[in-house]
């Protein structure tokens, strides 16, 4: 298992830390964790973010700090994991 801490695009503002396997199963409990269950996550390419196209961006954390929502400046300097869509799975 590892550590991910996430930032979603749109807002720019650092949504959660989950220790979990994948990126996808990290942004899966971190939207849990706000009570959205409904979703379809999908493990992307950079390329999604010249898409325009929503996504969380995933990093890797090592550090045990607890990041507030507005703290995106420390968490863009942690390596990145990955990215991540989602997609409500009944559309």
């Amino acid at each position: 298992m590892s550590i991910y801490t996430i930032i979603e695009s749109n807002s720019g503002l650092v949504w959660g830390t989950a220790i979990a396997d994948t990126i996808t199963d990290a942004c899966r409990m971190i939207d849990a964790d706000f009570g959205d269950h409904d979703f379809t996550y999908k493990d992307v390419g950079r390329s999604v973010i010249y898409g325009g196209q929503d996504h969380y961006v995933v990093y890797a954390d090592t550090t045990g700090i607890d990041y507030m929502a507005d703290d995106y400046e420390a968490v863009r300097a942690l390596p990145i994991a990955g990215y991540v869509t989602r997609s409500l799975d009944n559309i």
